[in-house]
Parts: structure tokens; sequence; C-alpha cells
């Protein structure tokens, strides 16, 4: 289904009755917040969108039910992963759902070898933290228009994070003119397709 810089009302995709069962390595979790970030995002680049995650299956431990998990570049933590089910339930620890709308979406050449690819550069960045300066930085590079380099390996957005995993397994984002990698760019990308909008709490 094709994504638009509007947030879709649908399909609608439960989280244990086809989240769970359909979502593959390496989807795309596209996130349209309500906070002042997301907002600062949305009127830069006029685009509901402003988040950008990646979504993989992990086993933590030998005959353990795989989890799903998200791994993204967060303002105010930096690299990190977490279950998507708390993006739904216990967002940041609040004990309440993520603060805006959520969707999946998948690049229509998304393989097990490209998703792989993208785990293995990901993974080695877990736990870097951004400080104070450097999220003013990137916020004004997606205010201003400023060019961005998405080869840094200590400054990302979420999208330019994203974005470095898609380039690891051989497949690319369409880029605005401005240089950088924006959550706006994703919904402009032909290849990159809507599965649904993620409702409902996880039992």
């Amino acid at each position: 289904m094709e994504l638009t810089q509007e947030f879709p009302t649908g399909p609608i995709l439960d989280y244990q009755q086809n989240a769970r069962p359909e979502s593959i390595a390496g989807d795309i979790l596209m996130c349209s917040g309500s906070g002042a970030f997301s907002r600062m995002i949305q009127l830069g680049t006029k685009s509901d969108w402003s988040h950008i995650a990646s979504i993989h299956w992990v086993e933590f431990g030998v005959g353990s039910e795989p989890r799903l998990m998200v791994m993204e570049s967060v303002e105010g933590h930096g690299v990190r992963m977490v279950p998507l089910s708390s993006y739904l339930s216990d967002y940041a620890s609040s004990g309440k759902p993520y603060p805006g709308g959520l969707a999946i979406a998948r690049h229509v050449d998304m393989t097990p070898e490209a998703a792989a690819a993208g785990t293995k550069w990901a993974i080695p960045r877990l736990g870097y933290e951004y400080d104070k300066g450097e999220i003013v930085t990137i916020a004004w590079r997606v205010m201003s228009g400023i060019s961005g380099d998405v080869d840094t390996d200590n400054q990302f957005i979420c999208s330019e994070f994203k974005g470095r995993m898609l380039k690891a397994g051989g497949l690319e984002v369409y880029w605005n003119k401005q240089g950088f990698l924006a959550p706006s760019d994703y919904a402009n990308d032909p290849k990159i397709e809507l599965l649904g909008v993620l409702q409902a709490k996880p039992d």
C-alpha cells in the first residue's frame, strides 16, 4: 500500500493477530509523534512522520521465544534496542503507549540477508548516547535543511540510522535534495510500502 506524508487511517494491524505473525526482520516502524521534538521535525519536513526505527526478531537464549524488537536512534538516548510491545503499553517506562501514531512499512527489496547485514552494522553502535549539543545540532539540520552526512559514525537522526542499516544491506532510500535523510523521505520512496497502522496493546 502506498505511503503518503499524511498518517494513514488503515489497514489496521493488531499486535498479536497481524503485527507479530507478519513482521519480518528489517521492517520499518514509522512514527507520528506528538512531542515537541517530533513537532519540530514535522514542521521542518512538512510531514506527519517524525521518527523511523528498524524492526527485528531476537532470541534471548536457547529455546526462548523470539521477541519482536526495535533498533533505533532516539533523542536523549542515542542508539538502543527495545521491545516493539513497549511502544504499545510502556513507552520510555512511562506505563503509557507511545504518544502518537504508529505504522509498519517494508522495503520491497528487503531480504533476510539484507536485514542481517543491517543488524551487523548496527549492533556495535548500541549504547551510544547523544549529548544535548548533538541533539540541538541534529534538530537544526532538519529544520534548516543544512546538508548532513549519512556516513558519520557518531551522530544520527533516526532516519539516517535506519538508512545506514538499509545501505549496509545493499538497499537505498530516496533522498530529498537537501542532503540529509528525514523521516518524510521514507514516505516518498516508491519502494517502501505501508503494511498497516499498529494498534492494540499486546496481551
